[in-house]
């Protein structure tokens, strides 16, 4: 019987001391703090943080989080044996310019007996350059961060941005610049500086700034439609800019609108459609049109024909109330075709919804 309880206190000791062991955090991060300092925003700023098992037992990682994306890692090996050190890499690359401040959790695959390791990264980003970007003859809109860049509509023989960047302080100087540009439809065409017009620089006591024009042009002929487009321009190692854009892309006949929402159908009222001819196109004598869905029973299509030029078809789009009650209830939708005499594949279309 002794024999028996001096088993089972040895094992409570070693049950107990395990259990201690596991509570205790057995993964050293060096340092636990990661100041990454101060950078530039679209900057990749790397440094390497040393984990080591000061256990007795293989520690092994399941994942590693970060509460941001905008901070990456790297771990080559997630088996860290007994007094094994490692290196774990971590990157950060941030969209906007202040401080932040985030956590890296190293989670153990054993979560009862090994805790998890926090790692707090820590900088300060600032943005040197402002940018603006539109199309070849259009006014630029100003960089939002936050993007997608919604640039409209342009023909596909015009699709040719244009790129304005400034310097935001003197403490990058455009002139330092060798711009590069990384896009999958788009390259470099031409680059130039031009100086930024100043009502009156002496009474502000500043010299005239100039910015950087970036003219781009598309690797080949784009085809009709919505298109998304990621535009990284580098300027130096550490100043760069990624620039999402969205926009559509027409032919020589288009229509302003792709999608033309008539909300709750009872209640909605007309909404204008114009069909747009570039290029020279001859605009259509007449407009002819097909539809298909459920709403196409109760879609009413007219032109105003006193607000017809040389270019461009302005049109109403409207719900006939009566034909409402032979449609279903509920979200209903219809794309409609435009055309001159006959339907062909090159026709111009609309989406058009609505609730009944």
């Amino acid at each position: 019987m002794n024999n028996i309880k001096k088993w089972f206190i040895c094992m409570l000791i070693v049950t107990l001391q395990i259990s201690i062991v596991g509570a205790a955090q057995v993964l050293k991060a060096v340092p636990e703090k990661v100041k990454f300092g101060t950078f530039n925003t679209f900057q990749i700023k790397e440094t390497i943080v040393t984990l080591k098992n000061t256990g007795r037992e293989t520690f092994l990682v399941d994942k590693i989080k970060a509460d941001c994306s905008c901070i990456r890692t790297r771990l080559a090996n997630k088996n860290i044996a007994p007094g094994q050190t490692v290196e774990l890499q971590v990157a950060a690359m941030q969209r906007f310019g202040g401080k932040f401040s985030h956590n890296i959790l190293i989670i153990p695959k054993d979560r009862e007996r090994f805790e998890p390791v926090r790692i707090q990264a820590t900088g300060n980003v600032v943005q040197p350059v402002s940018a603006k970007i539109g199309w070849t003859g259009k006014k630029p809109k100003v960089l939002d961060p936050n993007g997608p860049m919604r640039l409209g509509s342009v023909h596909k023989l015009s699709a040719k941005p244009v790129i304005y960047i400034t310097a935001k302080d003197e403490q990058f100087n455009l002139r330092d610049s060798v711009p590069d540009v990384n896009s999958a439809r788009f390259e470099l065409h031409d680059y130039k500086f031009e100086k930024l017009p100043v009502t009156n620089p002496a009474k502000l006591g500043i010299k005239k700034k100039e910015h950087l024009v970036l003219t781009l042009k598309p690797k080949e002929v784009f085809k009709t439609g919505i298109t998304k487009e990621l535009i990284s321009v580098k300027l130096t190692d550490d100043v760069k800019l990624d620039i999402r854009t969205i926009f559509q892309i027409v032919g020589d006949v288009y229509t302003s609108e792709r999608m033309i929402n008539l909300s709750t159908l009872s209640n909605s009222v007309s909404k204008e459609l114009s069909i747009h001819f570039a290029n020279d196109t001859k605009t259509w004598e007449d407009v002819k049109w097909n539809a298909k869905g459920y709403l196409s029973k109760a879609i009413v299509i007219k032109e105003d024909r006193n607000k017809r030029t040389d270019s461009c078809i302005r049109l109403t789009v409207s719900i006939d109330q009566s034909k409402l009650e032979d449609i279903p209830k509920g979200y209903l939708f219809c794309r409609v075709n435009f055309y001159q005499n006959e339907p062909t594949d090159d026709d111009v279309s609309v989406l058009i919804d609505g609730f009944n």
